[in-house]
């Protein structure tokens, strides 16, 4: 079995950030929750960058590895992914506080 890495380690027991209605299964200690890679191109999410995705429970990893309908989950759920990791320290931008608004106003 592959080593976690710590940004894996980190997103064990984070609340789903998919949440695909119908389907989202998350437990209230969210002891089924993992790090799901995004797709990149179209294909299945690419374990090379850990930055690149969200946390999932896993019914939502399921469906989003089943390559149907998983587009419109992403966005919302890779924003939510990459601020938590800017505000625990492991992405730095420079210029950029720790503090980053939970959601974007809407336009």
């Amino acid at each position: 079995m592959k080593k976690l890495t710590k940004i894996q380690k980190f997103a064990k027991g984070k609340a789903c950030m998919l949440r695909i209605p119908g389907i989202c299964k998350t437990t209230p200690n969210n002891e089924d929750t993992c790090l799901c890679h995004a797709p990149h191109s179209g294909r299945h999410g690419s374990r090379k960058n850990d930055t690149w995705g969200a946390v999932g429970c896993h019914a939502c990893h399921r469906l989003i590895d089943s390559g149907t309908s998983w587009k419109s989950y992403w966005h919302d759920a890779i924003h939510e992914w990459q601020t938590m990791l800017i505000e625990a320290g492991f992405i730095k931008v420079e210029g950029v506080e720790v503090g980053l608004p939970k959601q974007l106003p809407r336009r």
